[in-house]
């Protein structure tokens, strides 16, 4: 089977520009998860029309709100109005969908493939697997986070999903004090399994915590392993899960992912 890998940033913040620059330089994909406003800056249009150039623009809600604090009718509104929000100023389609925080209930999901969206990204941690189709959705795990979080962290964003795979690729994989090392040793699981390496994070915590360096660092090691797997967008990721449903494995279904 053949590995995949696939970026995506989210909040829209201004600095998003700073990233596409980096992944056009190194030659990835990437897709950016745009709400319509946001605790802190927010690209305005003529950003986000730029970005979507060339790469993919997804929602992430009008408010960057909390779903699990919504009603369903609210949740059904935010993702309504942000997907026609992207594709307002895009000009193109919008079918996948993030939760501020990677905060949802399973019964949200429903409510997210009745918006029309088609893949929905949430923030599960050291999974090498593809998505698993769920209420009509790809559901996509991710592996790593550019961010430097602990041992304990990780550990809890498995047990919190019952995902003890993770916990095993955590401790055969994972440099807690290095990222990009951590990074090239999943690259290559992900290869040896031929699955799929998902790199995401948030552009303004990128600066905050000075870590441009260690993404480039771990682009650096993507393009190096180039004939090795296909780049794909996250529309593109659900797009194979949606063509053969035969590539989702069942999985337990947990309450928030």
């Amino acid at each position: 089977m053949t590995t995949l890998f696939t970026t995506s940033w989210d909040d829209g913040h201004p600095l998003d520009l700073r990233m596409a620059e980096l992944l056009a330089k190194y030659g990835l994909p990437g897709t950016f998860y745009v709400p319509g406003r946001a605790p802190g800056q927010v690209m305005d249009g003529a950003a986000i029309r730029e970005l979507s150039a060339g790469y993919e623009i997804g929602a992430h809600t009008m408010t960057h709100g909390n779903l699990l604090e919504m009603t369903d009718e609210q949740v059904c509104t935010e993702m309504v109005d942000s997907k026609q929000y992207v594709e307002n100023l895009t000009g193109r389609e919008c079918s996948t969908f993030a939760p501020p925080g990677g905060r949802f209930r399973r019964s949200q999901l429903a409510i997210a493939a009745a918006a029309g969206f088609n893949g929905l990204r949430t923030v599960e941690l050291m999974n090498l697997g593809r998505p698993s189709l769920r209420a009509g959705l790809a559901v996509m795990p991710t592996t790593l986070q550019v961010f430097p979080h602990s041992p304990f962290a990780y550990l809890r964003n498995a047990a919190k999903r019952w995902r003890p795979g993770n916990v095993a690729t955590l401790l055969a994989h994972a440099r807690m004090s290095d990222l990009p090392r951590a990074a090239e040793a999943l690259v290559a699981a992900a290869i040896a399994q031929g699955g799929v390496f998902h790199l995401w994070g948030h552009s303004w915590e990128i600066e905050e915590r000075g870590m441009w360096s260690a993404l480039e660092q771990i682009f650096a090691t993507m393009r190096v392993e180039r004939g090795r797997y296909r780049g794909v967008t996250n529309q593109e990721l659900c797009k194979e899960v949606l063509r053969d449903e035969s590539i989702a494995k069942p999985v337990a279904d947990p309450e928030l992912s």
